[in-house]
């Protein structure tokens, strides 16, 4: 990690006070500071394993190369219009910096969530077997993000469904002496019936 960035309590601050999982930020300062297990990461500490990037199968594996230029993950990228100079990345810090440079808040949350399910995919290739298309990487991704989104929505009504101001506003009642009181809650679906 770079020493200037490790210093640099703005950098810090800015991806802690980000809207989104907390688990992709905890990924992304993995991603920052280089302990991904990556596999130049574990032939660095001598984990005998093929240095190949498991999704591709082309490029000795890096932080950078897994989430930035491999090939889906390149995909991934373009699908959603973001562009990376790659003369100006050098590493994964470089690249953080760079979307911090050019991007919004809402921007920087589509790309770590992104790079987040690039990296799942990858774990998939490397340990399942399968992996994903990158237009269902970039797809996924942006579902579960605007899903958290309206989960921590605040201004949202939950009595908007109710006929009445009132009908969702029952309380419970300490039943009389000598009797008992069963609360349920129960919901009625149709069923179509083949024919």
């Amino acid at each position: 990690m770079d020493a200037n960035v490790s210093n640099n309590k703005s950098f810090w601050t800015r991806l802690w006070h980000l809207k989104i999982l907390l688990k992709v930020k905890h990924f992304m300062w993995r991603v920052i500071c280089d302990c991904l297990p990556i596999k130049d990461c574990l032939l660095s500490r001598r984990v005998e394993v093929d240095s190949k990037c498991p999704v591709c199968n082309l490029i000795d594996e890096t932080s950078l190369h897994a989430l930035v230029f491999c090939l889906v993950a390149a995909l991934c990228w373009k699908l959603q219009g973001v562009r990376f100079d790659s003369a100006a990345i050098n590493n994964t810090t470089d690249w953080v910096q760079e979307i911090y440079q050019h991007s919004g808040r809402s921007e920087v949350n589509k790309i770590f969530m992104i790079a987040w399910m690039i990296w799942n995919n990858r774990n998939d290739v490397e340990w399942k077997q399968k992996g994903r298309g990158y237009k269902d990487i970039v797809t996924s991704a942006i579902h579960i993000l605007n899903n958290w989104e309206f989960a921590q929505d605040r201004s949202f009504d939950f009595f908007i469904g109710f006929i009445s101001q009132t009908e969702g506003n029952m309380c419970w009642k300490q039943p009389q002496t000598g009797t008992i009181k069963i609360n349920t809650d129960a919901a009625l679906f149709k069923i179509k019936q083949a024919s």
